[in-house]
């Protein structure tokens, strides 16, 4: 019951609100962190976050534009091909672009973790150390959902569903238009496809590796974020 007490005390303090993210968890940082300890790893996370932050954003506004650029060339494409089977491809890869560009821009609703960089820990209000505490537990949480994103590249449906409407485009092409042309849409789709996908940036696998290493305790503990009326709250498990 003595370690209990406590431990509730600091449960409660560290309920906050913020915005939405991924809570899958690192481990809790240990409660008998020296205040060194905890800045020192507190500094690691914020470094390492932020630096993420120009690649990721550099991505989705990449790949945001590359697409939106492929609309509009097949959309003035089709409008304007004289012949019949420049038509039918141009027809088949607007609206292939169209897909992948709303595909992109939805991304700006949930964007990736790593587009927000250390912010959401230097949201977190107080200085004392249950903040501190929170503010870690934020940055860990931030890291863990940053390598999850960047796992999913090993996704086989995430592949698969590239692969597929890209077939079915080429295979509309192959029984409306022209053979070649069905084979080059294909080809050229799957191809950028597969490029959007391995190039989303996996730095945070990275940066785990590297404060798990530095930090060789930080598994010790679990904690977790869990979803409450203002926000989430942060919760130990022993």
């Amino acid at each position: 019951m003595a370690r209990s007490a406590p431990l509730v005390a600091l449960c409660l303090a560290c309920g906050f609100s913020t915005g939405a993210f991924a809570a899958d968890p690192l481990a809790m940082p240990r409660l008998d962190l020296s205040d060194a300890q905890l800045d020192e790893r507190l500094g690691f996370l914020e470094e390492r976050l932020d630096a993420s932050r120009p690649t990721a954003l550099a991505w989705q506004w990449g790949w945001a534009g590359v697409f939106t650029v492929g609309l509009v060339f097949n959309t003035t494409w089709a409008v304007r091909a004289d012949d019949s089977d420049d038509r039918v491809r141009a027809i088949v890869d607007a609206a292939k672009s169209a897909i992948a560009t709303a595909e992109a821009w939805a991304l700006f609703r949930d964007p990736l973790v790593a587009t927000r960089g250390a912010q959401p820990m230097r949201d977190v209000v107080g200085d004392d150390r249950a903040a501190r505490l929170q503010r870690l537990a934020v940055g860990e949480s931030l890291l863990m959902t940053s390598v999850r994103q960047a796992d999913t590249r090993y996704d086989w449906s995430r592949h698969l569903v590239g692969i597929g409407t890209n077939l079915v485009g080429g295979a509309a092409i192959l029984a409306l238009g022209d053979s070649r042309d069905a084979l080059q849409s294909t080809l050229i789709g799957i191809a950028v496809g597969e490029a959007q996908i391995w190039s989303q940036p996996w730095r945070a696998n990275g940066d785990l590796a590297a404060y798990r290493s530095r930090f060789p305790d930080a598994d010790s503990t679990a904690w977790e974020l869990r979803p409450r009326a203002d926000g989430v709250e942060l919760a130990f498990r022993f």
